[in-house]
């Protein structure tokens, strides 16, 4: 049921879409850190009965003019765990795993690449799905384990809704607006959320009091 070719140099696009199809029973797919497998291979996944896909660290990045409808094709699948690298991942298209997803891990992705999400501070626009996130990510109903690595989060995306699910939260280099993350309500949230792992490394801002986070 699983298959595991992290790290590989030589697989390929063409060598999955050989191989992929011939193995139904498939369900957990681990193609971590493998530098020839790229959103070509968007079609094959999509014809899968996958439950668990892992690309992060690979070139699987759609180029804008296909990027949506090549991670369209496989956030379609029926998955419970995600894991990909930069990406651009408008926030809508995660209500495609709202029924199922249980773990999304995200290395530097962008939420919106509008002109003007590329500033250094955001400024928000009728267009821009950056803003989006938060609303989205309540959405994920099943959702219990969230890791945003290396990425610019918009204000509110720590809402207590999703925290009251979360057992797993790791935001390793994550920049939030400090009005937010420093915010005294997002630590007390953050205390009453049931984690059972937190990682708040290399954020730029100085984390919530760690008295505010741990049980007594």
């Amino acid at each position: 049921h699983t298959l595991d070719l992290s790290e590989c140099p030589a697989v390929t696009d063409a060598a999955l879409a050989a191989a992929l199809p011939t193995l139904p029973a498939l369900r957990t797919l681990i193609l971590r850190r493998c530098p020839k497998v790229t959103s070509s291979l968007a079609p094959t996944l999509a014809r899968l009965r996958l439950t668990s896909l892992d690309l992060s660290g690979s070139p699987f990045h759609p180029p804008p003019s296909k990027g949506v409808s090549s991670l369209a094709q496989v956030l379609r699948l029926k998955l419970t765990h995600l894991a990909l690298s930069d990406v651009l991942l408008p926030p809508a298209l995660l209500r495609f795993l709202a029924p199922t997803l249980v773990s999304l891990a995200l290395t530097r992705p962008a939420f919106c690449g509008c002109a003007r999400c590329s500033l250094s501070r955001h400024a928000s626009s009728p267009t821009c799905t950056f803003d989006d996130l938060p609303g989205v990510l309540a959405e994920l109903t099943h959702l219990t384990s969230l890791t945003l690595t290396k990425c610019r989060l918009p204000a509110g995306v720590l809402s207590e809704q999703l925290l009251s699910r979360l057992a797993v939260l790791v935001l390793s280099d994550a920049q939030v607006p400090d009005e937010h993350a420093s915010h005294p309500p997002l630590a007390l949230s953050l205390s009453r959320a049931p984690l059972q792992r937190l990682s708040l490394a290399g954020w730029h801002i100085p984390p919530p009091p760690l008295d505010t986070l741990l049980p007594p």
